[in-house]
């Protein structure tokens, strides 16, 4: 559960820090079984008895799958981070195409110069590569928004925390839909295209999320990693803007829920 308390820039960075360190532990965790599973998946496309190398195969996919489970829980504690829709569906055939690509690679390979241990020297570490590649492309793809102690992102648009005046909150214009703008402390030019789903044109950084993910408080949490006691979080209707809450002041009540936004 995140606290709402008011945290300053130093305590915000060290949560960071400490939890950066986890997040790299929870990664290698699950990167170094993956790397075993392509090895091992390599062999196997040479010899498909090979028992060795499916009990490497079953061993090092559930450990990969500990670490990706493990990665989502500490990463939750220094950033809200919000996703397209399906992003789980969409990463999993991202992964299956790097796969096929990759086994496309080692099929040309041996194709070219035969089977041997120096192929696999070839094979290997050009699959890992791609799969890499693949994960944080995809990743970086399906997120919408982001927010921590290093910055906002917003459609992958990085707003330092200096430039932030006000958070926006909006009901997006499509069903099951809200929308998170940034203004700014100075005027930026629109540098994010302008979508024919959005309302807060006026504002330079903007990004419709799914309502299911959103979530008032970790808006909140995530804007007080500012460790800035001058960023308003606003709501805003046909009939104006609201303010909801000041980063890093005492915690009060919400205003009259609005029944489009999730937990507000």
């Amino acid at each position: 559960m995140m606290s709402l308390q008011p945290v300053t820039r130093e305590q915000a960075a060290l949560n960071l820090k400490q939890c950066a360190g986890k997040y790299r532990a929870a990664f290698l965790l699950a990167a170094l079984p993956g790397i075993a599973v392509v090895v091992a998946a390599a062999f196997l496309v040479d010899d498909p008895k090979a028992v060795a190398a499916w009990v490497v195969l079953m061993i090092a996919g559930f450990l990969c799958s500990l670490g990706v489970l493990l990665t989502r829980q500490v990463s939750i504690r220094f950033r809200y981070r919000i996703t397209a829709p399906h992003s789980t569906l969409m990463m999993a055939g991202a992964l299956v195409a790097a796969v096929a690509a990759a086994a496309g690679i080692d099929y040309l390979v041996v194709a070219a110069v035969g089977t041997g241990p120096g192929t696999r020297r070839i094979t290997v570490p050009v699959a890992i590569f791609v799969i890499v590649c693949t994960v944080r492309l995809t990743q970086s793809y399906l997120t919408l928004f982001s927010g921590s102690a290093y910055a906002l992102i917003v459609r992958n648009a990085r707003v330092p925390w200096s430039l932030v005046s006000q958070v926006v909150v909006a009901p997006g214009r499509t069903p099951d839909s809200t929308e998170i703008g940034v203004r700014t402390a100075r005027p930026q030019p629109q540098s994010l295209r302008i979508r024919e789903n959005e309302a807060l044109r006026d504002l330079p950084f903007r990004v419709v999320v799914p309502t299911k993910q959103f979530d008032m408080d970790r808006l909140h949490w995530a804007i007080n990693q500012s460790g800035r006691t001058d960023i308003a979080l606003l709501y805003r209707t046909t009939t104006g803007e609201q303010l909801v809450r000041m980063s890093n002041m005492p915690v009060t009540p919400y205003p009259q829920p609005d029944q489009h936004i999730g937990r507000f």
